[in-house]
């Protein structure tokens, strides 16, 4: 009775519903903010409202349900074509469910339950009934004064950030004009008061504190890898390449751009030594590389380790670890370009929240040159040239 038609434009996939009503052809044409799974709806409503008409009858129930939460401009584009649709404006807990709905086929599930904390917050101060009409700049304001005095600057940006992100949404959709959260500061972002460079010559200490060696290859892709917490879990022998010293790593955060969360790392002398051992040693039944303690959390045995080593432990564990392994490169002379795109995430990022003045750059204005240039070899020499 209808079909959904596939059309590409320069925004990527858009969708068009095509029927035929009374002895003509119809189509209406969704914005590329439309998923799939919205097409599909789209089309029972179509086929819902042709066949209400066919039997003279009232609306059957899932219709009637589609138009509770149906944005504005899919209201208008349905009476364009001589559908009775009545619509009341929606309060922004049901447009939140909307939106929860199209989140789950776009973004990853870590991401909703985070939204959704976010939205817990906004729930505790607005009433269930708040519209976007009723979220003036004041009482906005208010909200978000009421975070700062419970959460982090940190947290509170973020929570701005992923109430914008909704309102953008919403502005796409036509539940709303303007997007209210847009006026509102988000403050800082990213908290640098914990940033530490982990010196690459704790490395010997904390490979010797290693129960076994897939503890010491997982340091040395953090380190010397900078990959984040879990990739190494991805990881096969099909991943390394020892006769290039390349690493193809796989990052399900990045897999809906361009390179399809795929990337490739170079593997460092120190890297690579661990790497050999560790597939000599490794049972020919593995698949993975890190095939021990696949499903327990790294923090609690890698803060052992470091007790072991004799090092306390520092904040941001592992990100400080993948940090200080960019700041290494950057020292070396890599582009920021290149080092951003070995790490898997944009320049901008890199500058926002990884790269920090070390203690190097002053040694290289303040010292004589050629102490400088003995002093800087040496502190990059494990690292670039393999000598632990």
């Amino acid at each position: 009775m209808a079909s959904v038609e596939e059309r590409k434009n320069k925004n990527g996939m858009a969708y068009a519903i095509s029927f035929y009503r009374k002895g003509k052809r119809y189509k209406i044409f969704l914005d590329a903010c439309y998923n799939r799974r919205d097409a599909d709806n789209v089309r029972f409503a179509v086929e819902g409202f042709i066949d209400a008409e066919r039997r003279q009858e009232p609306l059957d129930r899932r219709t009637q349900d589609f138009f509770t939460t149906a944005p504005p401009d899919l209201i208008k584009r349905f009476s364009a074509l001589g559908f009775e649709v009545a619509k009341t404006q929606m309060t922004i807990d049901e447009i939140w469910q909307v939106f929860r709905s199209y989140e789950e086929t776009t973004v990853k599930e870590s991401s909703i339950i985070h939204r959704e904390t976010v939205y817990k917050r906004f729930k505790a101060y607005f009433p269930d009934d708040v519209k976007f009409d009723d979220l003036t700049s004041i009482r906005l304001q208010e909200f978000r004064d009421e975070l700062v005095r419970h959460y982090a600057p940190t947290t509170v940006a973020k929570s701005i950030v992923d109430l914008r992100t909704f309102g953008a949404w919403a502005v796409k959709r036509g539940y709303t004009r303007e997007n209210p959260f847009k006026e509102i500061p988000t403050g800082k972002t990213g908290n640098r008061d914990r940033d530490f460079q982990v010196p690459a010559e704790w490395a010997p200490r904390i490979l010797d504190a290693c129960p076994s060696q897939c503890w010491r290859t997982l340091f040395c892709l953090w380190r010397f890898a900078g990959l984040r917490q879990q990739e190494p879990m991805l990881l096969t022998r099909e991943s390394v390449d020892l006769e290039s010293r390349r690493l193809r790593v796989y990052a399900t955060k990045t897999e809906r751009y361009e390179k399809g969360g795929f990337r490739t790392i170079p593997i460092v002398p120190i890297l690579a030594d661990e790497l050999v051992r560790h597939l000599e040693t490794m049972p020919s039944s593995e698949t993975y590389l890190i095939y021990e303690n696949r499903r327990k959390a790294f923090d609690r045995g890698f803060q052992y380790i470091l007790m072991q080593a004799g090092l306390k432990k520092w904040t941001k564990t592992f990100q400080n670890l993948r940090s200080s392994c960019e700041n290494d490169w950057i020292a070396d002379g890599i582009p920021s370009h290149v080092v951003a795109d070995w790490l898997g995430h944009s320049v901008k990022t890199q500058e926002a929240y990884y790269l920090r003045v070390l203690p190097e750059y002053f040694e290289r204005v303040t010292v004589p040159k050629e102490i400088a240039h003995d002093f800087c070899s040496n502190k990059n020499r494990g690292l670039n040239r393999g000598l632990f």
